[in-house]
């Protein structure tokens, strides 16, 4: 009888030691990812990481999630062109690291897995007001722009919202018109040619 309890106390203490090795790996893999993520968006983009996350709960990994800082502050038009492209990255990113594959769910991830979160505060570091935008983020999906309300203490003043596509749209006719304005004139070879370079986002 002692033999059959000491038997079943060891296989719980193996149990449990295998389960917390397992949930310690997910964990330096969820969060590997982020920190090559975050550190591939900020030297590109010249920004501050300021936070890391997801949805993960010891399982399936649905969401990963990262913020930033930035002292400039940037206009709409320059916060709309770096979510775009980082949230592609940060796709790219998360899509080739084959140690995250197993976890991920749907897999591969899709622009709806995950969000990206910029301050866009000014060059002392202090949050700025409205009409300049405060917070700009890709969620979902969807580009959200936020101002502060200069009247009202943690209060937003106005809310923008654009789809993925409208804001792709945007950017690619922003990115024309610098080339029409900045490099013309130009061959209609060559403007075809700089055209399907920003067609491949």
């Amino acid at each position: 009888m002692k033999t059959t309890y000491l038997f079943l106390i060891l296989c719980l203490i193996f149990i449990g030691a295998a389960k917390t090795y397992d949930e310690n790996k997910h964990a330096k893999i969820f969060y590997g990812t982020l920190e090559r993520a975050s550190q591939y968006i900020e030297r590109k983009y010249n920004l501050t990481c300021t936070g890391t996350g997801g949805k993960a709960f010891g399982g399936p990994i649905t969401q990963f999630s990262l913020s930033f800082d930035i002292r400039a502050p940037l206009s709409k038009e320059d916060l709309r062109k770096i979510l775009i492209y980082s949230s592609k990255d940060f796709l790219s990113i998360v899509n080739s690291d084959k140690e995250v594959q197993p976890y991920l769910v749907p897999k591969p991830f899709k622009l709806e897995n995950i969000e990206i979160l910029i301050f866009n505060n000014d060059k002392t570091g202090r949050k700025t007001f409205d009409p300049l935008i405060s917070v700009a983020k890709i969620s979902d999906g969807i580009l959200i722009f936020r101002t502060n309300d200069p009247d009202k203490e943690f209060a937003y003043k106005n809310n923008y919202e654009e789809t993925y596509e409208e804001a792709l749209k945007l950017v690619h006719e922003g990115e024309k018109e610098h080339l029409e304005k900045n490099y013309l004139p130009l061959s209609h070879s060559m403007f075809n040619f700089y055209r399907s370079c920003f067609k491949s986002v």
